[in-house]
């Protein structure tokens, strides 16, 4: 199941991907028994409100970082070569999925971060 367009719901869709994925098959599994099957769930949405850009204040800043990192060809690979070193803590299944020197997938990833950081970090329900 794909998931596409703008929500409101687009930082907490990507925050806990995996709570998402058990409720899509939850809810398939209640709605069409076991005539279904939910190969994998994937969240391509965006927030419908304008992005922080880049200010004075720590969210922009965290944004200007994130920002300047992903346009770095030297910068992405720094992070790789971090997260290269830490891969072996990581399951060999995540590995499968996820390869940590990839700019292309580290620079995926600090996209997702970046739009979902500012409204975490702002986000004012406990």
């Amino acid at each position: 199941m794909v998931i596409v367009g703008a929500t409101d719901a687009h930082g907490q869709l990507l925050s806990d991907s995996e709570r998402f994925h058990h409720e899509v098959v939850l809810a398939a599994s209640e709605g069409a028994g076991s005539q279904v099957w939910v190969q994998g769930t994937v969240v391509q949405t965006i927030s419908p409100r304008s992005r922080i850009s880049a200010g004075d204040d720590a969210v922009g800043e965290l944004v200007a970082e994130l920002e300047e990192i992903m346009a770095s060809e030297g910068l992405i690979a720094e992070v790789g070569k971090v997260l290269e070193s830490l891969a072996g803590a990581l399951p060999v299944a995540v590995l499968g999925e996820f390869n940590p020197g990839d700019p292309d997938v580290l620079r995926s990833l600090m996209e997702d971060v970046r739009e979902s950081l500012p409204l975490a970090l702002t986000d004012t329900r406990v």
